[in-house]
């Protein structure tokens, strides 16, 4: 059976992305879009005393193992 002979009823899109842009630069491209442009890394332990950055919010980084950029 092939899918070309039976083609299912709901229609899919399917997207790839080849770039190999960094979290980085990816925050940083948001950032200027949507805000005043500014971005830069900073060392977890100074995440953790940020007050504009939630508990929550720093859990899932570190959980996942994301970089910190504000």
């Amino acid at each position: 059976m092939h899918i070309a002979d039976n083609r299912p009823k709901t229609k899919y899109i399917l997207a790839t992305d080849d770039s190999h842009n960094t979290l980085q630069e990816i925050t940083k491209a948001i950032s200027t879009e949507l805000g005043p442009g500014k971005c830069k890394s900073v060392p977890k332990e100074e995440a953790l005393f940020n007050k504009e950055v939630s508990v929550c919010l720093i859990q899932c980084m570190l959980l996942v193992g994301l970089p910190f950029f504000f």
